[in-house]
This record gives C-alpha cells, structure tokens and sequence, in this order.
C-alpha cells in the first residue's frame, strides 16, 4: 500500500454517545493497524441507509483507501446497502477488512468466490435482524425462553425433580395424575427425556387426595407400604421354608377334621383342606398396624398425618433403593407439612440420586431450592420455567436504558442493535448482585396468578430495575404483560 494511502476505521452503535461507548470497536480496529485518529463513529440503525458519518467516508475514500469494520453488521444490516458497499469497494479499487476477512481489490477485481460469500453475508446480516424482530414479537427473545412441557407432545424432561408451583390446586392434580400414567404406561406415546415409556418401565408410587388410606396401610398385594417395607424383609428369609411348616400345621388340622368328618354318614363326602399358597395372605389378614400405639383407623387418623407417612416411607425407600425406575408423586405437599418440613424435605430430595421425585405445591417455595431449573409454574395446563436466566437479564438492562433515553426507535430494533454490548462480567454481576434479593418475589410469581393492580401491590423491590427484571420474568411465565 503506497504512503498516501489511508485507512479508514468505522464503528457504529445504535444509541447515542452520552449512554454507549464504542470503545471495544475501536480498540480492535487500532490492534488491526488503523489510527486512532482516522477510527469514525456514529450511533445509527444498521438499517438504516442514510448514515452520516458512513456516506462521508465512502465520499472521502479514493483509489487504494481502506476501510476497517469489526463485524459486517457494524457497516450495514440493509443487503442493498451492503452489495452497493462492495460494488463501490470493487470498483474504485479500494480494500474492505471485515474482522478477520481481508477483501483486497487494489491491484485486481474481487474474486467471483469472495464477492458472492460477501452477498450471502449481507444476506445473514440482514436476515439475522429480521429473525430477531420476529422472535422479539413472539415472546421468544424478548427477554427469556420459557421451558415448556406440553402434553400434546408427550414429552417430559427432567432430572430426578421437578416441583410444580402454582395456585391452581384442581390443575396441579390433574397434571400430576396424567403424569403418573404416563409413567405407568397407560398413555400411549409417552416420553420421558425423548425415551418412549412403556408399561412396566417405572415403579410409580402417588401420595395424595386421590390415595385410599384404609388400603395404602395395609400389606396387600401392590400397595405403598407392602413395596417399601414388607417386600424387602421378605427377600431376606426363605418363605417357602416358612409355607411349607405353615402349611404342614394346617395338614394336621386337616386330617383330625377329616378323620372326624368320615366317621358321620352324613358328612363322609366333605373333606377339608386347608392350603396357604403364598405368606400374603398369611400377612394381609392377620397385620394390623399401629400408629404411636393406636390402631390405625382411616376414619379417626388426620388424613395429613396419613400423608406425611406416605411421604416419610418414599424418603425412607430413597435410602434402601430396593426397587429400581421408582417416581414417586406428592401431590399438594402442603396439606401434609409445614413450612420447615417442607424446606427439610426439599434438601432431602435435592441431596437423593436414586429415585425421581415430582412434587406440587401452592406454596412460595422457590427460595428454598438450589437448582431453580427444576422449578415449573403452572399455567393454563402447561408447565412453564425461566431457563434462559442470561436473556431476562439482557431484556432487563436494555429495556431499562431503552426507557431512560427516551428513544424513538421501536425496542425490538434497539435491543438488537445493543445485546452484543453486554458482556459475562454484565451478566454475572447481575445474577451476584441482583438477583439473589429477587428470590422470594419471583417465588411469589411461580405460585400466585397477579394481574397489574395486584403486582404492583404484592411485588415490593428497592429500585426499578428490580421491578422490571420481575415483570418480563412473569411476562415469559404467564405471557401476560403487567
């Protein structure tokens, strides 16, 4: 390049100077060999065609000039602009460096390869914003992605927990019992984690309303108590031993009533025999169980109480882990704990690998649990959750600067224009500093159905910036803009 030759750098931003810097873009073009001095700016739309500050340099630019960008969407987001750009460079003999790609037309026409690779660029480049207006329109990058497990596709990821939050108790139990059969491999086409289920792939075990205590307590064939308690102790001893020396006492029952039997004209053709084929039935009609030395009695034992036992006896077969593929359903947890209760049963099931637990609760729960993913609301029968917390934080602190400066430009074009500028240190400082205040009243958002009035009344937060990051959280669970 002769010593005439000058290189341009140029930089641009969608929002003004006062509340934007371009000094990442600057810095970049200065390591690339451009001066300071020659680096412009200006803080535009890259859609917009009529810029400045770019139409000045293309104006001043002449044979053998260069001209620096950091990223083809900081020249132009317009495929029109962006080929007439290149028709331009090409023509007048200049050089077009576009980051790490070097376009060199000084000495020779662009190459047909590198000309149409440019084009499909400035394709993408503008195809990219349209895309993201589009999403940004649909609730879809317009701050979070919202988890979703719909049943129409039969789908259920999760890992271990799940924890169903919401003030919809005839919902939560409704859900939870198509769950269960859908586990059990009643539900045709039912996947768990894209794996089809079938029947006899989980044990599953259901604590609630729906439970019949007076059976659930007693060792019959297939209840809670007999799969956790009674089948485990039984591996243990030699039962056919055992039915052999029951049934050898009955024989001698047998022959002394038939003996007796024989000796009457009457009753000669009756004979009796009296044969256990399995110790069940030994243990279903002679156990009787006992609650803190009381009998228990469906009808006189709190059917909370009755739960909690239910829920102390899953938590119990966590440790023996004597059955494999186990989920176990607790429907409404609050009727049976309190609040500690609760808390301590969340970091029990939070600590267990072993079985699959899937717990709904009316409660503002949400503080208690370290892995916030695992928490889903409920909401017009689909489960939804926060699981792009980056994107909500995004959203937050462009829609907030958005609103400080009053801009005339439509958001969705302003937060395209400006989410490249938030960085990691951004966002981490957001989640150390921010969010952790935050947690009680985005419980209060997972379990509670607000409309504007009562947001505004219920959410208490220290600034604005708190509040709004709570608002387009509640927006992307619920889809209702307070």
């Amino acid at each position: 390049m002769n010593e005439i030759n000058r290189v341009y750098g140029y930089c641009r931003c969608s929002t003004n100077e006062s509340k934007q810097d371009v000094e990442y873009q600057i810095k970049e073009l200065v390591e690339k060999g451009t001066k300071k001095e020659d680096i412009y700016f200006e803080y535009q739309s890259g859609a917009r065609e009529d810029r400045p500050v770019l139409s000045r340099i293309l104006q001043d630019m002449v044979k053998g000039d260069s001209l620096y960008v950091t990223d083809i969407t900081r020249l132009s987001r317009s495929t029109k602009q962006l080929c007439s750009i290149i028709d331009f460079i090409n023509t007048n003999k200049m050089r077009l460096v576009i980051g790490s790609l070097d376009v060199d037309c000084r000495s020779d026409n662009i190459e047909p390869m590198v000309e149409g690779m440019l084009k499909m660029m400035a394709v993408f480049a503008e195809l990219d914003r349209k895309m993201k207006v589009y999403q940004i329109n649909l609730g879809l990058k317009n701050a979070v992605k919202s988890g979703n497990i719909r049943f129409d596709d039969n789908n259920l990821d999760f890992n271990n927990l799940l924890i169903i939050n919401g003030a919809n108790k005839t919902g939560k139990s409704k859900l939870l019992k198509l769950l269960e059969r859908g586990f059990a491999g009643e539900v045709e086409g039912f996947f768990v984690n894209n794996n089809r289920v079938y029947k006899g792939d989980f044990n599953t075990i259901f604590v609630g309303d729906y439970n019949n205590f007076s059976t659930d307590f007693k060792l019959t064939k297939s209840n809670i108590f007999k799969k956790m308690i009674y089948d485990d102790i039984l591996n243990t001893i030699n039962s056919h031993d055992m039915l052999a020396r029951v049934n050898n006492i009955f024989n001698i029952i047998d022959q002394r009533v038939n003996s007796s039997l024989e000796k009457d004209e009457l009753l000669k053709d009756i004979k009796f025999n009296i044969n256990i084929d399995n110790i069940d039935k030994i243990i279903e009609k002679f156990t009787e169980i006992y609650i803190e030395d009381y009998l228990l009695d469906d009808k006189v034992t709190p059917r909370s109480l009755l739960r909690k036992l239910l829920i102390n006896l899953s938590l119990y077969q966590c440790e023996k882990n004597s059955l494999e593929n186990i989920i176990v359903f607790i429907d409404d947890v609050d009727t049976s704990l309190d609040e500690k209760e609760i808390f301590n049963l969340i970091k029990t099931l939070e600590k267990n690998k072993k079985i699959n637990f899937v717990v709904s609760s009316s409660r503002n729960i949400y503080s208690y649990i370290d892995n916030k993913s695992c928490v889903y609301k409920i909401n017009n029968d689909i489960l939804t959750n926060i699981v792009n917390i980056d994107g909500c934080i995004k959203e937050t602190i462009i829609r907030n600067e958005y609103i400080k400066q009053g801009s005339s430009d439509n958001f969705e074009s302003f937060y395209e224009e400006n989410e490249y500028l938030i960085n990691e240190e951004d966002l981490n400082y957001f989640k150390n500093n921010i969010i952790p205040n935050l947690n009680y009243q985005i419980g209060l958002l997972y379990s509670n159905n607000l409309n504007s009035e009562e947001f505004e009344k219920i959410i208490i937060t220290k600034n604005e910036i708190e509040k709004l990051y709570l608002k387009i959280v509640y927006k992307n669970l619920t889809n209702v803009d307070i």
